[in-house]
């Protein structure tokens, strides 16, 4: 009988052992994933940023495309204009 509690014995320290290490092993894995999840949330905050930048230098540019077109219709117009004052004048 004695033989049999120092075999269970060994057992139970065996599987506390690896309890212990388990639970090592996942502490470090919810470290792992605290962080993770941290530089997920920083990457979404920089891309939410430079979706709202963006959105932005397009309407820039749909503006500047307007003042641009309305520019050379200035232009063309002044150059009929001028063409026809040579012709008559």
């Amino acid at each position: 009988m004695t033989l049999t509690l120092c075999v269970l014995c060994g057992q139970i320290r065996r599987l506390v052992s690896e309890r212990t290490e388990k639970e090592r092993q996942l502490s470090a894995r919810e470290e792992e994933l605290r962080r993770l999840e941290g530089r997920l949330h920083n990457a979404t905050t920089e891309k939410n940023g430079l979706q709202a930048r963006l959105a932005g230098v397009e309407k820039e540019l749909k503006e500047t495309h307007k003042a641009n077109d309305l520019l050379k219709n200035k232009v063309g117009l002044l150059h009929v204009i001028l063409g026809m004052m040579f012709l008559t004048g």
